[in-house]
C-alpha cells in the first residue's frame, strides 16, 4: 500500500470533530481534496493559541502582586512560581543565577533555565523594572510584575512555537495541532513555571527528525535537557527504535548533537560553579514524595515509603524495560511519538513529584500518540479535576468538620492518574494492534480497518524502515509470528497457528497479564488509601515473613524455617547486595515470573490456559512475594521444553524448579514419566534422556545437605514441616475428617471459608488426574496426582489451593475445554457462560486479595 495515500481529515475518522464539524456544513466530502493545504490549518490553530493565551492573561490579573494589594494565589487557582522566584531567588537584586547566588538559595532548576530567566529579568529592567539591590518591598513587588509579564509574552511566544512544530510534524494532520492550542490545560498550567522551553524545544526536535535532520533532533533534545530532564529519557525508546530499523547511524548522530549542545550549555557553570550546578541534582534526589505523586498520598496518610528514591528508580526502569520490549517485539514497529509518550508517561506517573506543570510536557507527546479526541477529553478531564483539587488542597479549602480533608486530594491524585493509564492503554492496544492506530489508517473512501497507508509519518528515517533480522528471530523464538496486518481469530488451543494468530493470541496473554496484576495492585492501593497501611506492609503478609527472614538471617535464626527452600530467599537477598529492599526484589521477580510462566502456558496451550490462570482465583500468590510464579515459571518452561525434546534446557530449568519448593521432586518424577511414555526411538532413547533428571535431584540433594550440616539430621525439612504447621503423616480419609469439621463446624469460624476451598481443590486435583489417566496422559497425570496424594496425607487439607496455581494441565485441559465450546456452533452460547466464569473468577481473585493484605488466613 502506498505511503503516499491520502490521510483522512479528522472530520472523517474522529466522531468528536464529525459532530462538531455540523456547526459549518458537516465532514469533508469523499472527493475533497483535504489536507491539500496545511497553511489555513496552521493559522486557525495559531489564532486559537492566541486566544487561548489571552484567556490565561486575563484569569492571571486576579493574582498580580502589587504594592497595598492582597492576593489568594491559591483560592483564585492563578498561583506561579516566576514573580515568587524572581523574589526569592536574588534575581530582584540583579544576581546571576548559579554564578552570584549571594545570601539568596541557589536557582534549583537546570542551566538553560537559569540563563533565560537571566533573559528575562534583563529584557524586564529595559521595559521599567526597578534593577536591584537594595529595593524596597513596594519595588520589588513592582519589579516582579514586569518581570511576569515579559515572561507571559515570551512564553506564549513558545507556545506558538510548539504548536506550529506540532502542526508541521506528522505530515497531513496539521489540524491535530489544534489539540494543543485548545487545551484548557494551556490556558491553566502555562505560567506556572517555566515549563514552555523545553516543550518548544522538544517540539521542534520532533519536527527535525520527522525531515530527517536527526544531529538537529539531538542538539534540540539536548537544549531541551539542559533546560528540564525529561527530553533525555526520550534517547531510550529512540535508540530501540533504530536497532529495530537498523538506523543506528541516524542515532549516533543524533546522540552526538544531543551530547554536544547539553554540554556547551553546562560546561561552564559545571566548571565554573560545581556546586551551584549540582543544585538541581541533589534538590530532586533529597525531596520525599511531593504533590501530585502517590507517594505523597501515602506520606499524607501517614504511610510514607521508605527508600523512596530506591522504589521510584525500580518501578521507571521497570516501566522503561517494558516499553523497549514492546519495541522489540510488537508486530509492527511502534511511531516514535507513541513511545516517546509512554515513557514520559511512565517517569511522571512513576515520579516523587508530578506537579500541575508538567501536563505541558505530556500534551504534545499525547497528541504524536493518539491524536483522537476522546483521548484528549480524558486527559483533560483528570488534569482539570487534579488542577482545581491541588490548589484548593494547599489553600486548605478541602478541609471539612466530618472527616479527613485529605480524602478529595487522594482521589483527584487517582483519578488523574487513572485518566493517564487509560491513555497509555490506548497507546498499547494501538501498537500491538496497528489497524487501530489513527496515523495508520486509510480512512478515505475504505473502511477504517482494511490496512494502514504508512509506517511512522513522522518517524524521518524510521518511516518504512525495514526490520533488523533479529527481530523475526525473536518473536519467532517466542511464539509472536510475523508482523500482521490484519486482526485474525484466536487461534484453537494446540491447533497449527499462523504467524498472525500467534500475533494475537500473545497480545490476549499481555493484556491478560497487564490487566490482572494491575487490579491486584489497585486492591493494594484501595487498601492503602483505606486502612493506612503502606504498600509494602500489605503485600508482606504470611509466608512472606519467612522469606524475609532468610533473606535477611538465613537459617539460623528459627529452625521452623528450613521448611522454606532456598532459591527466593536467596534471590531476594541478591538484590539487597544490590542495594534492593528484598522484598521489593520479591515483589518484582514474582510480578515478571508471573508473565514468563503464562508465556509457557500459551506456547504449551494457546491462549486460554494462559488467561485463566493469570485471573485464577488464587493468583494473588503469583502476586507477592511467595514461590508460586518463580516456580510456576521455571517448570512450565521446563515442561515445554521437555515437550519439544530439549532435555537440557529441560534439565537446567528443573533445577531452578527444585531450589524453589519441594514441589520440584514431584516434577523430576513427572519428567521421568514423560521420558518413560513418551520416548519413540527405545529403550536407548529413554536411557539417553533419564541422566538429565539427576542435575534437578542433585539440588534436591544439596539442600538436604546442607540442613544435615546444620542439625545433623537428614530429615530436617520435614521436622520444620511437622513443627510449624500441622503436616504430620496421616491417612487420606482421616485428612479428610479432619478437614471437615474446620470448614462447617465452629472451631475456626474465620478460616472455614478457606478450608472449604482446600476440600474444592481437591476434588478438582482428583479430577484433573482423572481426565489426564483417561487421555492416557501419563504424565500429567502423575504429576497433579502425586500432589494430590501428598496434600490427602497431612494432618488436613492445607495448602491445596495454592497448590492450583502449579498443576498447569488443569489450565491446558480448562483452555481445551473453552476452546471446543468457542468453535462449536449449535451448543449452549459459550461467549456469555465464558464472560461470566471469567468475572466470577476475578472477583474471587480479589477477594482472595483482599484477605490476604488484610492480614486474614488465605494461604
Amino acid at each position: 500500500m502506498s505511503a503516499r495515500a491520502p490521510i483522512a481529515p479528522p472530520s472523517r475518522n474522529d466522531r468528536f470533530v464529525g459532530w462538531a464539524s455540523r456547526v459549518v456544513g458537516g465532514p469533508v466530502g469523499k472527493r475533497a481534496f483535504a489536507g491539500t493545504n496545511p497553511n489555513w490549518a496552521i493559522l486557525i490553530a495559531l489564532l486559537t493559541a492566541i486566544a487561548a493565551w489571552l484567556v490565561l492573561i486575563l484569569r492571571q490579573q486576579v493574582c498580580r502582586e502589587l504594592p497595598g494589594r492582597a492576593v489568594d494565589l491559591f483560592g483564585s487557582m492563578c498561583y506561579s512560581d516566576i514573580p515568587l522566584l524572581y523574589r526569592s531567588r536574588g534575581l530582584v537584586d540583579g544576581q546571576l543565577p548559579y554564578f552570584d547566588a549571594g545570601n539568596y538559595p541557589v536557582l534549583e532548576y537546570p542551566v538553560l533555565t537559569g540563563f533565560f530567566v537571566d533573559l528575562m529579568r534583563r529584557i524586564a529592567v529595559v521595559f521599567g523594572a526597578p534593577p536591584g539591590p537594595g529595593l524596597t518591598d513596594s519595588q520589588a513587588l513592582v519589579a516582579a510584575d514586569v518581570f511576569m509579564g515579559v515572561n507571559v509574552v515570551v512564553l506564549g511566544l513558545l507556545l506558538l512555537v510548539t504548536v506550529r512544530s506540532l502542526a508541521l510534524t506528522t505530515p497531513g494532520r496539521p489540524w491535530d495541532a489544534m489539540m494543543l492550542a485548545a487545551s484548557p490545560c494551556v490556558v491553566l498550567a502555562g505560567v506556572i513555571n517555566w515549563d514552555l522551553l523545553p516543550v518548544a524545544l522538544t517540539a521542534l526536535g520532533f519536527l527535525a527528525w520527522s525531515r530527517r535532520r536527526p544531529t538537529l533532533t539531538g542538539v534540540l533534545f539536548g537544549l531541551g535537557m539542559a533546560a528540564k530532564l525529561y527530553p533525555v529519557l526520550l534517547l531510550g525508546p529512540l535508540l530501540i527504535l533504530c536497532l529495530r530499523a537498523k538506523r543506528m547511524e541516524a542515532f549516533g548522530r543524533a546522540l552526538g548533537g544531543f551530547l554536544i549542545a547539553w554540554a556547551a550549555v553546562n560546561l561552564p557553570v559545571m566548571a565554573l560553579a560545581p556546586q551551584a550546578w549540582l543544585s538541581f541534582w541533589t534538590f530532586n534526589s533529597d525531596r520525599s514524595g511531593d504533590f501530585g505523586s502517590i507517594w505523597y498520598v501515602f506520606s499524607l496518610a501517614g504511610n510514607p515509603v521508605p527508600h523512596l528514591n530506591l522504589v521510584n528508580t525500580a518501578l521507571l526502569i521497570a516501566a522503561c524495560g517494558g516499553i523497549a520490549a514492546l519495541i522489540a517485539l510488537a508486530p509492527r514497529r511502534p511511531r516514535f511519538g507513541q513511545v516517546a509518550f509512554l515513557v514520559i508517561a511512565a517517569f511522571l506517573m512513576t515520579n516523587k513529584v508530578y506537579s500541575p506543570q508538567y501536563v505541558l510536557w505530556l500534551l504534545p507527546l499525547l497528541i504524536l500518540a493518539r491524536p483522537k479526541w476522546r483521548e484528549w477529553w480524558i486527559f483533560t478531564a483528570g488534569e482539570v479535576i487534579y488542577f482545581v483539587a491541588i490548589w484548593m488542597h494547599l489553600g486548605g479549602d478541602l478541609a471539612s468538620g466530618s472527616g479527613n480533608g485529605n480524602a478529595a486530594y487522594y482521589a483527584a491524585v487517582i483519578l488523574r492518574l487513572a485518566c493517564q493509564g487509560w491513555v497509555v492503554a490506548v497507546v498499547i492496544r494501538d501498537i500491538v494492534r496497528p489497524e487501530r492506530d489513527v496515523l495508520r489508517i486509510r480512512s478515505v473512501g475504505v473502511p477504517p480497518r482494511a490496512g494502514y497507508i504508512a509506517d511512522d509519518p513522522a518517524g524521518g528515517v524510521l518511516d518504512h524502515a525495514s526490520d533488523a533480522p533479529w527481530v523475526e528471530r525473536v518473536r519467532s523464538w517466542l511464539g509472536l509470528g510475523r508482523p500482521r496486518k490484519a486482526k485474525p481469530a484466536p487461534a484453537p488451543a494446540g491447533a497449527q497457528q499462523t504467524g498472525q494468530e500467534k500475533s494475537a493470541g500473545f497480545r490476549w496473554v499481555v493484556q491478560a497479564w497487564l490487566g490482572s496484576r494491575g487490579l491486584l495492585a489497585l486492591t493494594a492501593l484501595v487498601l492503602a488509601v483505606v486502612t493506612g497501611r503502606s504498600f509494602s506492609d500489605l503485600i508482606a503478609n504470611w509466608d512472606v515473613q519467612h522469606f524475609l527472614n532468610l533473606a535477611r538471617a538465613g537459617y539460623l535464626d528459627d529452625p521452623k524455617e528450613m521448611a522454606f527452600f532456598p532459591g527466593l530467599p536467596s534471590l531476594m537477598r541478591l538484590g539487597g547486595a544490590f542495594g534492593i529492599d528484598p522484598l521489593v526484589a520479591g515483589f518484582g521477580l514474582s510480578v515478571l515470573a508471573s508473565a514468563v510462566a503464562a508465556v509457557a502456558l500459551y506456547r504449551m496451550g494457546g491462549v486460554w490456559p494462559a488467561v485463566l490462570w493469570l485471573v485464577a482465583p488464587t493468583a494473588v500468590f503469583t502476586f507477592v512475594p511467595y514461590t508460586e510464579a518463580l516456580f510456576c515459571a521455571a517448570a512450565f518452561w521446563a515442561w515445554e521444553r521437555a515437550r519439544k525434546d530439549h532435555w537440557w534446557q529441560a534439565s537446567l530449568l528443573a533445577a531452578a524448579a527444585c531450589s524453589l519448593r519441594v514441589s520440584g521432586l514431584f516434577l523430576v518424577g513427572a519428567l521421568g514419566v514423560m521420558i518413560l511414555t513418551t520416548a519413540s526411538d527405545g529403550v536407548r532413547g529413554r536411557l539417553r534422556r533419564l541422566p538429565w533428571l539427576v542435575l534437578p535431584l542433585l539440588v534436591l540433594g544439596g539442600f538436604a545437605t546442607y540442613l544435615h550440616s546444620l542439625t545433623g539430621s537428614w530429615t530436617a525439612w520435614y521436622t520444620a514441616q511437622a513443627q510449624g504447621w500441622p503436616r504430620g503423616l496421616t491417612t487420606p480419609w482421616q485428612s479428610l475428617l479432619n478437614t471437615l469439621p474446620a470448614a462447617f463446624g465452629d472451631g475456626y469460624p474465620q478460616w472455614a471459608w478457606m478450608f472449604r476451598f482446600e476440600i474444592v481443590s481437591m476434588a478438582v486435583g482428583l479430577a484433573v488426574t482423572v481426565v489426564c489417566l483417561s487421555k492416557r496422559r501419563w504424565a500429567e497425570a502423575s504429576w497433579v496426582g502425586v500432589q494430590v496424594l501428598a496434600f490427602s496425607l497431612s494432618y488436613w487439607f492445607f495448602s491445596v489451593n495454592r497448590a492450583v496455581l502449579l498443576w498447569f494441565p488443569l489450565w491446558l485441559l480448562l483452555g481445551e475445554w473453552v476452546q471446543g465450546r468457542l468453535e462449536e456452533p449449535g451448543r449452549v452460547p459459550a461467549k456469555p457462560v465464558l464472560a461470566l466464569g471469567l468475572v466470577g473468577s476475578i472477583t474471587v481473585m480479589i477477594w482472595w486479595a483482599f484477605m490476604f493484605m488484610t492480614g486474614r488466613w488465605a494461604s
